[in-house]
């Protein structure tokens, strides 16, 4: 199938949201918007006449690998190959592919490594190797990616959990200082906040960074990684399963509400402003009670989802603190 023209990826967009518009889940919007990506990506490497594209493989990363695309997100793409001599060989195929999506007037960040550069970057930037975590396949050489998978499964057992768990439990400690401790924030930050996604992908790097879960082979259509994290037997074990799916309610009703955010803000926009907030509301239809008004009501929603979102977080980090470090620390 050949790749779509820019007026009917642009058409994809408009139904899309339209679909969120319609009152569709977060979670199935943000599927749609990654689908849609994935679908290009995959026709336009396709369509390329040179043979080398055979030693490519084209992997998301971030958000996009976690497929929780919002509708101003970060579309973040690993060119990857399996070691240096296929470099002058598979270049220009990234050059072309990479100037194809961009034509399209994507915001795609892109970088080109053989496995052992994701392994070696990982080890010195936490924040690659988080992203290296959330990985998935998308097309191009199977095998490539296979091999690397394998190698950071490795690369993962030989790690020491225990200053991995410690690194996630500071880092969340100093974005928390940073964006607001408590869930009930008047102007909160939907992502970097306590109750904020970024908690929620902070416990899938640490079950999967400690080797606690293995990195799935590819998530199940319907699935993003944290769907998939959260039907774990490891966290139904500790955790049950009502808790989780409170907590699965509250991560799907946070994307509503960044996608709207997206839209509202036209752009990428993380804090909930008490202006935003008002828009956000009404867009979502959200009525004015006799008792509270419809932004008291959405709010109250919004505290209720990162009320779970946060205790997850909270009880993730105190139990790993408790199996890597010693004792549990507080609640509090």
């Amino acid at each position: 199938m050949p790749p779509p023209t820019k007026q009917q990826l642009a058409l994809q967009f408009q139904s899309i949201v339209k679909l969120h518009r319609r009152g569709a889940r977060g979670l199935r919007v943000a599927l749609a918007l990654t689908k849609r990506i994935d679908d290009l990506t995959s026709a336009v490497f396709l369509s390329l006449a040179n043979p080398n594209k055979k030693l490519l493989a084209a992997v998301a990363l971030g958000g996009y690998g976690r497929k929780e695309l919002c509708f101003s997100s970060d579309v973040d793409i690993m060119f990857l190959i399996k070691d240096e001599s296929e470099k002058p060989l598979a270049a220009p195929v990234v050059g072309d592919l990479l100037h194809h999506l961009l034509d399209y007037g994507l915001d795609i960040g892109h970088s080109f490594r053989t496995i052992r550069e994701c392994l070696e970057s990982g080890r010195e930037d936490s924040e690659i190797w988080n992203s290296l975590l959330e990985s998935r396949f998308i097309c191009g050489s199977r095998s490539a990616y296979t091999t690397f998978r394998a190698r950071l499964q490795s690369h993962i057992r030989s790690f020491q959990a225990a200053s991995f768990a410690q690194h996630l439990i500071v880092t969340t400690d100093i974005r928390h200082r940073k964006y607001g401790l408590s869930t009930k924030l008047l102007e909160p930050n939907i992502k970097h906040s306590a109750g904020g996604l970024r908690d929620l992908h902070t416990v899938m790097w640490l079950v999967r960074g400690t080797g606690l879960a293995v990195l799935p082979t590819k998530l199940r259509q319907g699935d993003t990684a944290l769907t998939e994290l959260l039907r774990s037997p490891l966290l139904r074990k500790h955790f049950g399963s009502s808790f989780l799916k409170e907590a699965g309610l509250g991560f799907d009703f946070l994307l509503r509400v960044r996608n709207e955010m997206h839209l509202e803000a036209g752009g990428l926009h993380d804090t909930m402003e008490f202006n935003l907030q008002r828009k956000v509301a009404k867009a979502l239809g959200y009525k004015d009670s006799a008792k509270r008004t419809s932004v008291e009501r959405f709010m109250k929603d919004y505290y209720i989802a990162a009320r779970f979102v946060s205790q997850l977080a909270r009880r993730m980090m105190n139990w790993a603190h408790d199996r890597y470090l010693g004792e549990p620390e507080s609640n509090t």
